[in-house]
């Protein structure tokens, strides 16, 4: 790689060939062979270019083959004293115009490779046939490679494979997040295709899943991620447990939610449940979430929410899902339900849940340090029998308890205690 960039940087800026038709045992035949080297423009430029090949030759000699031994030693000549002005800024041009060419023909190179790659597929995961030109397609696809082979994936498969690795529970008490993988080959996709995969969702859709913006903040390290979402993941978690379910069990949990929390709205028992489950969803999740949000203060706030907006519900329409009988000459002729209701289609109509969404965007990131002996705070200064009983007003129950740090915005670290109480 270095021997590359350096190939490119002698043959733009030198007529002469010596410097890579010899070998070079020492420094002193290095620099003979850099003192006949015919350099292109002016005086500046040649002492500019010598210092370049001097500071590049050292990382060549010693077979420092990273990508940020170039950089590093960029740094290194950018930070000398002695050398300024027209020498820096001829270095600085030098320098760009060689990475240039450098990652021109990387680029090149990536596209020969993939093009000999085969394709795994030709078919997204609802077997909707790819176009045979990605390029020129209509459908935004997008190409993985793993294991030198090419997986194709549309957007919905994309969306459908993260949802279900970062939504993973096992029930709602049991938050179980995965990584996301290939579904082909059931490997994780490395941190450079989630780059890719995210970029690509942020291009083609308007707005992309809260969950992904979440672990892009945290640099897709998964460890990270789960440690800061786990009140997010089963927010979404219940979301796709309403979207995925049957009709007959989300009226089961809809009958009981009325009974609960308002009894004056009566269905009848002929009343369509499709269409009752259709109407009720976003108060069901909001239901959901008043039992099974991760965050007791989530919870409090989804109780009173919910029984604002289902007395809100009732009085709207105090007869709603009662049945309409038609009569004809004294018979009945037709019937239907009453089904007029409030516009309330989606949960994000209300504030309370737009905000929590943005602060969990916004959120400071934390760092388990449970076992860091180097915090602020160790578990053992508290007692924690009494934080709850005084949480509680004495009424104990099993909770989890969790020791943070973060990174405020001075720099310094400060920690923190996070008790989240067992959902039984």
């Amino acid at each position: 790689m270095i021997r590359t960039f350096l190939s490119i940087l002698h043959k733009q800026n030198s007529i002469s060939l010596e410097f890579y038709n010899q070998s070079y045992e020492n420094r002193y035949e290095f620099f003979n062979c850099l003192n006949n080297i015919e350099f292109k423009q002016d005086n500046s430029n040649m002492i500019a270019k010598s210092i370049l090949f001097q500071s590049l030759f050292e990382v060549n000699k010693l077979e420092l083959i990273s990508i940020k031994d170039k950089y590093e030693i960029l740094n290194k000549v950018r930070k000398n004293i002695f050398i300024t002005g027209i020498i820096l800024e001829t270095l600085y041009s030098t320098f760009q115009k060689a990475q240039k060419t450098y990652f021109v023909l990387t680029r090149f190179l990536r596209k020969w490779r993939i093009s000999r790659y085969p394709k795994h597929n030709t078919f997204d995961l609802c077997f909707t046939p790819f176009d045979d030109d990605i390029e020129e397609s209509q459908k935004p696809t997008l190409e993985i490679i793993q294991n030198k082979q090419r997986y194709l994936f549309s957007i919905n498969d994309l969306n459908n494979i993260i949802d279900m690795a970062l939504t993973n529970c096992s029930g709602f008490n049991d938050i179980n997040p995965q990584e996301i993988k290939n579904p082909y080959t059931n490997v994780p996709f490395s941190v450079i295709d989630h780059y890719n995969i995210y970029f690509f969702l942020k291009e083609h859709l308007n707005k992309t899943s809260i969950l992904m913006d979440k672990y892009f903040r945290c640099d897709f390290d998964f460890g990270l991620f789960e440690i800061n979402s786990l009140e997010l993941i089963r927010y979404h978690y219940i979301k796709r447990y309403i979207d995925n379910s049957t009709t007959i069990s989300l009226f089961d949990s809809i009958d009981m939610m009325l009974f609960e929390y308002e009894k004056r709205i009566k269905i009848d028992n002929t009343f369509p449940k499709i269409r009752l489950v259709e109407i009720m969803k976003p108060y069901l999740y909001i239901y959901l979430l008043s039992k099974y949000a991760y965050s007791y203060d989530m919870r409090k706030d989804c109780n009173i929410i919910l029984k604002s907006k289902l007395r809100e519900f009732h009085l709207f329409n105090t007869v709603f899902g009662r049945k309409i009988h038609v009569l004809k000459n004294n018979r009945i002729d037709s019937c239907s339900y009453n089904e007029r209701c409030p516009e309330f289609a989606n949960i994000l109509d209300i504030q309370y849940f737009k905000d929590f969404e943005k602060r969990q965007l916004e959120m400071k990131l934390i760092y388990d340090i449970e076992n860091d002996s180097d915090s602020d705070y160790n578990s053992s200064d508290y007692n924690e029998t009494s934080v709850n009983e005084e949480r509680n007003g004495g009424d104990l129950q099993q909770q989890n308890t969790h020791f943070y740090f973060y990174v405020n915005n001075n720099g310094r670290r400060q920690s923190t205690r996070v008790i989240y109480p067992m959902i039984e």
